[in-house]
């Protein structure tokens, strides 16, 4: 089990080395010379009671590391603190994020989304991304898809007998925060089966005062709902934090 421990720590910090099997020379060994466990001083693990906090510990890191395998390593070091913001509008834009996360647990139970929208390349997924390890570090449970991802793999279950239509939506309705990143699709407007499949999770989520996050690639309010209907934004920007990223793209071609 210490072994489990210290890989997982490891990879979560990087300093794992995935060819040896071992921690690199600089990782933090994660045990006192008493043999006592290092353990973070995450909320979801302070929280618990003493004798179960390794264990909560353990399974927090292991979610995290395979919410990040899923989505991939891009914006797994993404932070507020690191976003470059040289504008008022970009700082602005960061300030609205800390003080959502500064309140992070009675924002999600109240079921508060967060809406950023703006031109390809402004940083929208570094900024949602900033909040995912904050999240399950509170022992909220999040849930991250795309939109491609997700209208396939609802399409998906068509060909399917072990998942229903029903069973593979619920897996998108039930968590406490919903992360889509950019349901628009490159088509430009969603046909009736995405649109109606986008609905009703939004609309169960909306009522039910879930938590959903998402990123568009949109420039304003009524480009949104043009490629999405009105009745999916309106339930999106209800209540919602919302953000739009007005500036250039911070993508560059190499040198």
């Amino acid at each position: 089990m210490d072994s489990l421990w210290t890989e997982a720590r490891c990879r979560l910090e990087k300093r794992f080395n995935p060819e040896t099997g071992k921690p690199k020379q600089a990782a933090i060994l994660n045990r006192t010379p008493d043999a006592k466990p290092v353990l973070p001083d995450w909320p979801v693990v302070q929280s618990a009671p003493l004798p179960e906090r390794e264990h909560v510990a353990r399974n927090t890191l292991e979610r995290l590391n395979n919410f990040w395998k899923r989505i991939g390593p891009r914006h797994r070091a993404c932070t507020l603190e690191n976003f470059e913001a040289t504008t008022d509008a970009q700082r602005k834009a960061v300030d609205q994020l800390r003080q959502y996360r500064s309140r992070l647990v009675e924002n999600i139970r109240d079921g508060v989304n967060i809406v950023i929208s703006g031109p390809t390349g402004t940083g929208k997924d570094h900024l949602l991304s900033s909040l995912f390890n904050v999240t399950m570090q509170n022992g909220m449970g999040i849930q991250w898809t795309s939109g491609p991802m997700l209208y396939a793999a609802i399409r998906g279950t068509m060909d399917r007998r072990d998942t229903s239509e029903g069973q593979e939506l619920e897996r998108y309705t039930r968590p406490s925060v919903l992360v889509i990143s950019d349901p628009v699709v490159a088509a430009g407007v969603l046909t009736p089966f995405q649109s109606d499949c986008l609905f009703q999770i939004l609309d169960e989520r909306w009522r039910q005062k879930r938590a959903t996050w998402v990123t568009l690639n949109v420039a304003n309010r009524a480009e949104a709902d043009t490629k999405l209907g009105t009745a999916i934004v309106d339930r999106l920007i209800d209540g919602a934090l919302t953000i739009m990223c007005a500036w250039p793209s911070y993508r560059k071609a190499a040198q």
